[in-house]
């Protein structure tokens, strides 16, 4: 049901050039759906909120490159209005976003390293 609303409303996230089964280009399209732009506009107010949403934005703009996080944002931000406006409930941070040890793990262990590498950095002699 998510992917039926989203292919039929939200038309022009993505837009893939194929040809002959290859991908020539992905990119995001042009287009003039307004409430697209309204998504797109949301997700790129949340690259500075310190939520669970803004979290994701981040984390989808480093793996995915500025334009596609942005769109998965986006994608991510319809499918939360989409199951709020099937289900009447209102929206809440710890049913969208359930804790994800694999993201905690990672999480801490680039803390560890930044407190390692900062640790040995100040011990050595300024020359």
């Amino acid at each position: 049901m998510h992917s039926h609303f989203n292919l039929f409303h939200l038309r022009g996230l993505l837009h893939n050039a194929i040809s002959g089964g290859k991908l020539l280009s992905s990119k995001t399209r042009k287009i003039k759906n307004r409430m697209t732009e309204a998504l797109r506009l949301a997700a790129f107010g949340l690259e500075k909120s310190q939520s669970k949403m803004g979290e994701y934005c981040r984390r989808m703009k480093g793996r995915l490159g500025k334009a596609s996080g942005i769109t998965a944002t986006a994608h991510k931000i319809a499918r939360i209005i989409y199951s709020m406006i099937a289900s009447g409930q209102p929206y809440k941070e710890e049913i969208a976003f359930k804790p994800n040890r694999n993201i905690e793990k990672k999480q801490q262990n680039q803390l560890m390293k930044l407190a390692q590498n900062s640790a040995t950095n100040s011990l050595q002699p300024l020359m």
